[in-house]
């Protein structure tokens, strides 16, 4: 039942205390002076943890299940998509998927085509 103590709000138990983001960032100030004037929230943590899970391969679904969003738009939100990442993505999509065909049906774009289909 959400709302008990010692469990998190969608019902599943919590194993620690919910982080501090506020001492998580003071604690970056000895060795990152440039935090020192940043004051972070929750949710700033929140993005970068989703942020750095889906850019680093995991399905948004099951970043979205992580986070305890029950609807994906709501994850979607929470990301930061870069450009860089969209096409280094999408790159490595399409070499797994021509590992598995004849490389005869294949060519690598020129340099000209690749610029054309970024910009």
């Amino acid at each position: 039942m959400a709302g008990r103590p010692g469990r998190h709000p969608r019902g599943r138990p919590r194993t620690r205390p919910p982080p501090d983001p506020h001492n998580a960032a003071k604690a970056l100030i000895p060795t990152h002076p440039q935090f020192a004037e940043i004051r972070f929230a929750p949710d700033d943590f929140r993005r970068l943890f989703a942020t750095d899970l889906v850019n680093n391969g995991l399905p948004i679904h099951i970043g979205a299940a992580l986070l305890g969003h029950l609807d994906i738009q709501t994850t979607r939100g929470y990301v930061a998509v870069f450009d860089e990442n969209v096409i280094a993505h999408y790159t490595e999509f399409l070499d797994r998927r021509r590992a598995k065909r004849p490389p005869t049906e294949y060519r690598r774009p020129t340099d000209e085509e690749w610029s054309d289909g970024v910009e």
